[in-house]
């Protein structure tokens, strides 16, 4: 939202209204009893529906500063657990926690797995196409396999096109940690980096 001209505010304000609804029917179709949000953009929509469904809402931040989406949606968080110590006094409905998902990367680190990441477009997002990833332990007929110093990625025939010439990043800052494609097909991106368009 941060440093984009007028037509893509108001544009990711209606993307953001839509994403509200679509949440508001999946919390009340699914009978969802409570929401966990673990910060970023894609948290905004489902902690605001939450709080209108009237469903609790627990929040982790897992970084040392509040993003903005966590910064929103505290006023309506039964809890906040925190990965880090922040910086600014604990209220009571602040625990910290530390960062589960973390620790138990680290304790696992003795168990070596063979499985690869593989990195996919699909439609959808604020731009039409968004990227996806996940781990996955069994090639397709099709796949490219990349093999980058003991780490493998895998490509499926589809989502090739789409990615040919792009770069993967995997980055920790404030704003959190995650994979950031550097895709020089796309014309435009959405402000997140997580859609774009061709």
């Amino acid at each position: 939202f941060r440093g984009k001209d007028l037509i893509l505010k108001i544009i990711s304000l209606i993307c953001l209204i839509a994403s509200i609804f679509k949440s508001i029917y999946y919390l009340q179709k699914n009978k969802i009893d409570y929401v966990v949000c673990f910060g970023g953009y894609i948290s905004l929509p489902v902690g605001l529906s939450a709080w209108i469904c009237r469903k609790p809402l627990f929040l982790h931040e897992q970084n040392a500063i509040m993003g903005t989406s966590n910064n929103v949606l505290r006023k309506f968080s039964k809890i906040i657990f925190l990965g880090f110590s922040i910086n600014e006094p604990l209220t009571k409905k602040m625990m910290l926690v530390g960062n589960p998902i973390r620790h138990s990367k680290e304790s696992s680190s003795s168990i070596q797995r063979q499985e690869a990441l593989r990195v996919y477009v699909t439609g959808g997002g604020c731009s039409g196409f968004q990227y996806g990833f996940k781990f996955d332990d069994s090639p397709e007929g099709d796949d490219d396999i990349v093999n980058f110093d003991g780490f493998t990625i895998l490509l499926d025939s589809l989502s090739y096109p789409y990615l040919y010439g792009s770069t993967l990043d995997y980055v920790e800052d404030l704003s959190g940690s995650r994979f950031l494609v550097t895709n020089p097909n796309a014309k435009t991106t959405c402000g997140c980096g997580e859609s774009f368009t061709i």
